[in-house]
């Protein structure tokens, strides 16, 4: 598990609002910084043995617990609400949990209409670095030769590394199906993990999402991990230029980008949990000036 400490009127915390149930994301009243420290919130979660992301919210008895899977979260949700159940843990017998309600806000007056100046995401802080071109032509057909041979396993513990598809649609950032690779090294070469090294800083990649977007079937493929959590993330988009919107949830602006293929993205720090991405289920979009 990863903790974080916010405020009730912080972010993502402040659009955890009643508009449309999301299953991946609970609401737990009765435990928190108000009458626990946090060190005693983490050794009760460790006996659980659960895999999630916690906001402890600063002097409140409420945590949001967001899940990478909806059948994790659905356990957790019977086991709080199961009398029985939770009468194994009688210090925190109080604990009731239900499903959040997220609801993201944008100003008026955006527009749906893509533009190729990726130069507006370079605008939001020093927190997003782009690589155009980052690989060529023969690392991209390799991968994709790679994908096409692999014999996929389906739903597949997040201690491993997925390639998946199909965005969930109603949550930005929830996958709905994976595939397993297991193993690093044996799907892409030693010379791709090298130059991704290289772009992450020299950090070993153990979160890279990999888009490859069918544009006339509106399908994209992504490399996801467990470390969906951890304080960066980064896109690279092989053989077709992708259309992304990237939600600005603190000033509620979406931008709608067009991302040339072989683009490579990263976003650090609290942009990582503040700019949501998404790809649109249009076949065909809007550009501007067009």
């Amino acid at each position: 598990m990863n903790f974080v400490k916010l405020s009730l009127d912080s972010y993502p915390v402040k659009y955890y609002k009643r508009t449309h149930k999301v299953t991946n994301t609970l609401k737990l009243t009765g435990v928190g910084l108000k009458t626990s420290d946090e060190e005693e919130i983490r050794k009760f979660f460790k006996k659980l043995d659960i895999s999630c992301m916690a906001y402890l919210i600063d002097k409140e008895d409420i945590i949001y617990l967001e899940f990478y899977k909806k059948k994790e979260c659905s356990h957790l949700f019977s086991f709080f609400n199961n009398t029985a159940q939770n009468g194994a843990l009688p210090c925190r017998e109080n604990i009731k949990a239900e499903y959040t309600n997220i609801k993201y806000e944008i100003k008026n007056g955006f527009s749906n209409v893509y533009t190729r100046d990726i130069t507006k995401l370079l605008k939001k802080d020093g927190n997003i670095i782009v690589y155009p071109d980052a690989i060529d032509e023969d690392s991209t057909a390799e991968i994709a030769r790679s994908y096409q041979n692999e014999k996929w396993k389906k739903y597949t513990k997040n201690d491993e590394i997925n390639i998946c598809h199909y965005f969930f649609r109603s949550n930005p950032n929830r996958i709905y199906k994976s595939y397993c690779i297991q193993n690093l090294t044996a799907f892409f070469s030693p010379d791709f993990l090298t130059k991704m090294k290289k772009l992450l800083s020299d950090k070993q990649p153990n979160q890279i999402s990999i888009l490859k977007c069918h544009v006339k079937k509106s399908i994209e493929y992504v490399i996801e991990s467990s470390y969906i959590f951890e304080d960066e993330i980064a896109f690279l988009v092989l053989e077709n230029d992708l259309p992304m919107s990237f939600l600005d949830i603190r000033n509620e602006v979406k931008d709608n980008l067009l991302i040339p293929k072989n683009t490579f993205i990263r976003i650090k720090g609290r942009l990582r949990y503040e700019l949501l991405f998404g790809i649109p289920k249009k076949k065909n979009v809007q550009m501007e000036n067009t």
